[in-house]
C-alpha cells in the first residue's frame, strides 16, 4: 500500500502505473503499437509488434515479441534498434502478453519526442510531490499538525509522537482515530524498518477480543506486558465466548494511550 497521507500525483500515478497518454490495457498481436520501457528504470518509449513468436521446452511455455521503435510520425526506424521481449512460464500455465496499446492517436513531447508524460514532467512532477510530504511534516513547534489530516493536535486527544522524522524536521505527531490511526501504524513500521527502532503501536501477539452487547469489552494477550489493548496485536480474535480464550492468555485492562 501507499503512504495513507499521499494523495498521488496524478502524473506519477501514470508513470508508476505505466498507463501513458493515450494507452488502453490489451493482449499482445503483431501490428500493434504499445508503450514499453526497454530496461529497468527506462521512460516507456513507443513500439512496434513487428512478429510473435511462442513454443515449449522442458522448462515451460514461451512467448517472445520482435519490437522495433516508432517514430515521430509513427513509422518505424529500420531493423538496426529492434529489441526482443517476452515471457516464460510454467508448463501448466497459459501465457496471457498483457501490454499498453498504444491509440492511433497519442500524446508526445514536442520537446523531447518522449511519451506523455514525458521525464521532465515526472521529474517536476516528483520534486512537487516530496515538497508537499516535507511540508506535511515539517511542523515543529508548541502545536504540531498531523501529517495524515492537516489538523492541529489538542492536549485532550488521543496522539503519538515519533521522535524520527523521515520526512522533515522535528518530532512527528499522528491522531490515533480513523485514517490518521492507519497512517500513524504505516509510519510506525515505516520508522522501524528504516532505522531499527522498536515499534511503537504494534505487539506481535495475538489478541482476543471479547465484545458482546449489553458487556463491558475484555482483551487478553499472550504477552503478560502487553503495552496495551489499543495496540495494534499481529491478529485480533473477535469471541462472543469467554471459554473461548486460550489459558495461556493475560487480560489486558490499560490503554497504551492514556
Amino acid at each position: 500500500m501507499g503512504r495513507p497521507w499521499k494523495n498521488m500525483n496524478g502524473v506519477l500515478k501514470a508513470i508508476d502505473s505505466w498507463a501513458m497518454m493515450g494507452t488502453v490495457r490489451a493482449l499482445a498481436e503483431p501490428g500493434m503499437n504499445i508503450a514499453l520501457a526497454a530496461e529497468e528504470g527506462e521512460h516507456p518509449r513507443a513500439w512496434r509488434i513487428m512478429d510473435i513468436t511462442e513454443g515449449e521446452n522442458e522448462d515451460g511455455n514461451w512467448l517472445f515479441m520482435h519490437l522495433r521503435p516508432l517514430n515521430r510520425r509513427g513509422g518505424t526506424d529500420g531493423g538496426d534498434q529492434d529489441i526482443h521481449r517476452g515471457w516464460t512460464s510454467d508448463p501448466w500455465k497459459i501465457i496471457e502478453p498483457w501490454v499498453y496499446s498504444l491509440q492511433e492517436h497519442y500524446a508526445v513531447c514536442a520537446g523531447c519526442h518522449h511519451l506523455m508524460p514525458c521525464p521532465e514532467m515526472a521529474r517536476q512532477a516528483r520534486i512537487e510531490d516530496e515538497l508537499e510530504e516535507f511540508e506535511r511534516f515539517n511542523n515543529p513547534g508548541e502545536h504540531p499538525s498531523c501529517p495524515q489530516c492537516q489538523r492541529s493536535i489538542t492536549k485532550g486527544e488521543k496522539q503519538i509522537t515519533f521522535e524520527t522524522n523521515l520526512y522533515a524536521f522535528g518530532p512527528v505527531t499522528f491522531h490515533l482515530e480513523g485514517m490518521c490511526r492507519t497512517a500513524a501504524d504505516y509510519y510506525d513500521e515505516q520508522v522501524n524498518r528504516e532505522t531499527g527502532q522498536p515499534r511503537k503501536l504494534y505487539c506481535p501477539n495475538d489478541l482476543y477480543f471479547y465484545n458482546v452487547r449489553g458487556n463491558p469489552q475484555r482483551y487478553w494477550c499472550r504477552d503478560p506486558r502487553c503495552g496495551g489493548y489499543d495496540l495494534t496485536h499481529a491478529v485480533t480474535h473477535y469471541i462472543y465466548e469467554l471459554l473461548r480464550v486460550p489459558s495461556n492468555y493475560h487480560e489486558v485492562r490499560h490503554s497504551a494511550f492514556q
